[in-house]
């Protein structure tokens, strides 16, 4: 048998030793809080300058963790404003348009004559989702009463029970924006 136990006697003391020690370990780190608290506390009160020196040491060691590292476009960034301009340029080129040269372009053409075609007969049904921007007030009112409820929000956080509870003046202003 290779490996570790996955039932009887020994798993079950084994599992009881991971316990015991996450206990002690969870214990221990509240007990080092506590103090470090306690040592921070009474140096404020007795010296301000050695108060601050601790408080400047533990602020720069924490930035110093080999946890604080991250890599954008091969380089490494440690410090919290190399961190925040590689996230600043990650999100900037996610959400800037580029030509990707191994994007299929016949697909795109493809994709987009489709999409033509759609619109173009939509424009022309006398019953055309696309191209009535005609509706009424009462008829938003119907479509959002009859929205699901207790469903997450979207990136604004905006949830149906919004619309439903905005009111009347709230399903106006839609419909407005709704015709424009």
């Amino acid at each position: 048998m290779s490996g570790k136990p996955t039932s009887g006697p020994l798993h079950d003391k084994l599992k009881d030793c991971k316990r015991i020690f996450r206990r002690e370990l969870r214990a221990a780190a509240r007990k080092y809080e506590l103090d470090e608290f306690e040592t921070t506390e009474r140096t404020s009160e007795l010296d301000l300058a050695t108060f601050w020196k601790i408080l400047n040491a533990k602020k720069s060691s924490a930035t110093k963790r080999s946890g604080n590292v991250l890599v954008f476009d091969g380089q490494q960034a440690h410090s919290t404003d190399e961190i925040l301009q590689g996230w600043h340029s990650y999100f900037s080129n996610l959400y800037s348009f580029s030509e990707d040269s191994r994007y299929n372009t016949e697909f795109k053409q493809e994709t987009q004559e489709m999409v033509d075609s759609f619109l173009k007969l939509d424009a022309n049904n006398e019953y055309s989702v696309l191209g009535s921007n005609q509706i009424t007030v009462e008829e938003l009112q119907k479509l959002i009463n009859a929205l699901p409820n207790n469903k997450s929000g979207s990136i604004d956080n905006l949830t149906y029970e919004h619309l439903k509870h905005g009111g009347e003046r709230l399903t106006s202003a839609v419909c407005v924006l709704l015709i424009q």
